[in-house]
C-alpha cells in the first residue's frame, strides 16, 4: 500500500537503477501497478487464472489498486486471497526472469499462488482453535535448588 516494492520506477526514483521502463514488455514505466496488473506478463497470468480457476481480477484503478482489492465492494474475500497471492507469485516469476531464471509458464505460477492460498487458510484454521494441547500442559521445571544455595 506504501508502494515499496522494488519495482523499476521505485528504484529509478530511489537512484539504484538508471532505467525506469519495464525490460519484460517496454513500457515506458514499470510502476508496481504496471508489473502486477498492466504488463503482458500480468496479463497472461491474470488470463490463465480466470481460465483455471474462474476468478477474474477487478478492474482497478491505477492510484487506488491496494485499497480497491481490499474493498469489499470491488473484490469478494475469497478471491481476494486468491489474487494477493497471485501478485506475489506474479512478482516472484518477474524476479525469476530479471535474475536470468527461465522463465515459469503462468499455469505453474498460478498454482504456486494456489498453493500459498492453501497453505494460509490451513495457517488460518488452525490460529482459530486455539492454543495447542502441549502448551496446555506445559507444567514450569521444579526447582532443585534450595533457599539457602538462592
Amino acid at each position: 500500500m506504501n508502494d515499496y516494492i522494488p519495482c523499476r520506477a521505485n528504484l529509478h526514483r530511489r537512484h539504484v537503477d538508471p532505467l525506469a521502463h519495464c525490460s519484460i514488455c517496454g513500457a515506458s514505466e514499470e510502476t508496481t501497478y504496471h508489473a502486477l496488473v498492466e504488463c503482458s506478463l500480468a496479463q497472461a497470468f491474470w488470463a490463465k487464472l480466470k481460465e483455471l480457476e474462474g476468478i477474474k481480477l477487478p478492474r482497478l484503478r491505477s492510484s487506488t489498486w491496494p485499497e480497491d482489492l481490499l474493498d469489499d465492494t470491488w473484490c469478494r474475500v475469497g478471491d481476494r486471497i486468491v489474487l494477493l497471492c497471485g501478485m506475489w507469485s506474479l512478482w516472484n516469476t518477474r524476479n525469476d526472469y530479471h535474475h536470468g531464471k527461465k522463465p515459469i509458464d503462468p499455469a505453474f505460477a498460478i498454482d504456486r499462488a494456489m498453493g500459498a492460498c492453501y497453505h494460509l487458510l490451513i495457517a488460518q484454521q488452525n490460529t482459530r482453535r486455539g492454543p495447542t494441547t502441549r502448551a496446555d500442559n506445559w507444567q514450569p521445571p521444579t526447582s532443585r535448588c534450595s533457599e539457602a544455595q538462592l
